[in-house]
């Protein structure tokens, strides 16, 4: 009698536990770093090549990333939407090292969100100035 074999796995059931979410974050975390390498190395922008990223979020679909960064180069008195502008005409030089960087079918569509550097911010009653366009809503970008 011939022994019995197990079934391969094809690809076809369920993942394991986690197994998502996991994938998830791999691909977050190599956004991140290519994000950061490609603004440093590639930007003529003192401004974007100061920038840092602070975290990659995925959303429960994975179609899209929200990027947080850290703008070490602006004050409180830098317009968020000036900064933004800078970012978005270099966001195809981002998105091409992405491509190289990360082997995937479809890249998830960027959105960015931007937070002040502490250090750049005033200290004592002008740190709670409303004329700052820069808050902390990730989805404001």
């Amino acid at each position: 009698m011939a022994a019995r074999r197990r079934p391969r796995r094809s690809g076809a059931g369920p993942r394991p536990a986690g197994h998502r979410e996991r994938k998830l974050a791999q691909l977050a975390a190599q956004i991140g770093r290519s994000i950061e390498q490609t603004l440093a190395a590639e930007s003529q922008d003192e401004l974007l090549q100061s920038m840092t990223v602070e975290g990659v979020q995925p959303t429960a679909s994975g179609s899209r990333m929200v990027v947080t960064l850290m703008v070490h180069g602006a004050t409180q008195e830098t317009p968020k939407a000036e900064v933004l502008a800078r970012l978005e005409s270099f966001r195809s030089t981002i998105v091409r090292h992405i491509a190289e960087d990360v082997t995937r079918r479809a890249l998830p569509e960027l959105s960015f969100w931007l937070i002040l550097d502490p250090d750049a911010m005033p200290e004592g009653d002008d740190a709670d100035d409303d004329e700052s366009d820069w808050g902390y809503d990730p989805f404001d970008s």
